[in-house]
């Protein structure tokens, strides 16, 4: 995503160097964000930035990327890893637990050890 904005913003006339110092402060601000409301704050902050006043580079960030940005923005994909994570760990604990609770080969069940070593 970076290099594609950067590579946009040298189309449009802008210097590596300031196209590499915009991806890496303002967008990276805006990218990171960790709440939906910070993510807004951060987008206002962009637009009234003195790169605000490039249409060319705000009318591509709000086509390009703004749209999809449950794909890339921080606030909204650490929802999903967090599930995804939690989901995982139920799974992990399920089958520590069923190995400890029914013994292999003879289908008996033994008294599972105390679950404080799981966490």
């Amino acid at each position: 995503m970076k290099k594609n904005i950067e590579a946009k913003m040298m189309q449009l006339g802008i210097g590596r160097d300031f196209a590499e110092l915009f991806v890496g402060s303002l967008w990276e601000r805006v990218l990171r964000a960790n709440t939906e409301a910070g993510f807004q704050r951060r987008w206002l902050e962009l637009q009234n930035s003195h790169w605000g006043s490039n249409n060319k580079l705000m009318d591509y960030l709000r086509g390009e990327w703004l749209p999809c940005r449950e794909r890339w923005a921080n606030c909204y994909t650490n929802r999903i890893f967090i599930c995804v994570d939690a989901w995982y760990r139920l799974l992990s604990s399920s089958s520590t637990m069923s190995s400890y609770v029914l013994m292999p080969g003879i289908g008996c069940y033994r008294h599972p050890p105390p679950c404080h070593h799981m966490c």
